[in-house]
C-alpha cells in the first residue's frame, strides 16, 4: 500500500500515484480542462471580511481521471473538496523567496473506487467484498470504512471456522470478536495480534464518540494487508517467513535444510 499517495491531493498540474482500479497498472492521469472546480458562496462571502486570509478559501470540485495504460485507459469519476495553500515559486529580481496560494483538491468519492491495497485472489469471497465496501467510502468516512474492515476480519473468522455462537439456557449467543480471536487455534498465533489491533482500530468505527483519523483506517489496511498475505498469498509473505526462520535457527540455515519455498 502507497500511503504517501492516498494522503496526498490532486492538484490542476499533479495527480498522486493512484493506480487504475481496473488494470491496477496503469497510473491515474487527469487532463487541465477535466478539472472542474468553484468556490462556496460562504468561502466568496469571507473575502469580504477585514481578517480574511486565503487559507479560508473552499472548493468544490469534480474530475474525471484516466488510466495511463493504452491497453486499458478505464475512466474514473472523482468529486469532493478543495482549498488552497502556499507554495514556494522560486526567485524574484532580488534574490527574495516567492510564493502563490495554489488550489488543491481532496477527493471524498471515487467512482469506480480506488483499491488501496492488492486484495490476494485466493481471500475468501465474503472477506474481500467488506474490504471492498471499505474502500467505497473510505475518503467520505473513515468510520465507516474502519467498520467495514471490522467486519471483514469477522468474516474471515468464519472462514477459519472459528466458532460464532454459544449456547447457554437453550439460547443461542453470539460470541464476542475479540473472545472468537482468542481462541484461534495454534497454528493461527502469528495472526491473532494482527487480529487484535485490526479489532481495536474497527472499534473506534462502530462506536459513537471516539475519534478515528485517516492514519488509523491506513494503519488497519496495512496490517490486514500482511494478515491477508500470510494467509492466502505466500509467495509474498516470503521475506517475513525467512526472518522468523532465521530467528529461529538463531544463524544461517544449513543447506539442503531450507523449508522455505524459494
Amino acid at each position: 500500500m502507497d500511503r504517501i499517495a492516498v494522503k496526498r491531493s490532486l492538484r490542476k498540474n499533479y495527480v498522486p500515484a493512484w493506480k487504475c482500479p481496473h488494470c491496477k497498472v496503469g497510473a491515474l492521469t487527469l487532463k487541465p480542462e477535466d478539472l472542474k472546480f468553484e468556490e462556496f458562496r460562504k468561502s466568496i462571502a469571507a473575502h469580504r471580511m477585514e481578517d480574511f486570509f486565503p487559507d479560508w478559501v473552499e472548493y468544490v470540485f469534480s474530475a474525471t481521471l484516466r488510466c495511463s495504460g493504452p491497453k486499458c485507459r478505464e475512466i474514473v469519476a472523482c468529486c469532493g473538496k478543495g482549498g488552497v495553500e502556499q507554495e514556494y515559486t522560486g526567485l524574484d529580481e532580488d534574490g527574495v523567496p516567492e510564493c502563490d496560494w495554489i488550489p488543491y483538491f481532496d477527493p471524498s468519492i471515487f467512482i469506480p473506487h480506488l483499491h488501496l491495497f492488492e486484495v490476494p485472489e485466493k481471500t475468501p469471497e465474503l472477506v474481500s467484498d467488506e474490504i471492498e465496501k471499505s474502500f467505497a467510502v473510505f475518503f467520505a468516512d473513515y468510520k465507516a470504512a474502519a467498520n467495514h474492515i471490522r467486519s471483514a476480519i469477522e468474516q474471515l473468522l468464519n472462514e477459519l471456522k472459528i466458532k460464532k455462537f454459544t449456547v447457554k439456557n437453550k439460547k443461542r449467543r453470539i460470541l464476542a470478536l475479540h473472545f472468537r480471536i482468542d481462541t484461534l487455534p495454534a497454528k493461527y498465533i502469528t495472526i491473532k495480534e494482527a487480529l487484535l489491533a485490526i479489532k481495536w482500530l474497527g472499534n473506534a468505527g462502530s462506536h459513537p464518540g471516539e475519534s478515528l483519523e485517516k492514519d488509523d483506517v491506513l494503519d488497519a489496511y496495512e496490517i490486514l494487508e500482511h494478515l491477508l498475505d500470510d494467509l492466502y498469498n505466500p509467495k509474498k509473505a516470503t521475506v517475513k517467513r525467512l526472518v522468523q526462520a532465521i530467528n529461529k535457527k538463531k544463524g544461517p540455515l544449513a543447506k539442503g535444510r531450507r523449508k522455505l519455498p524459494f
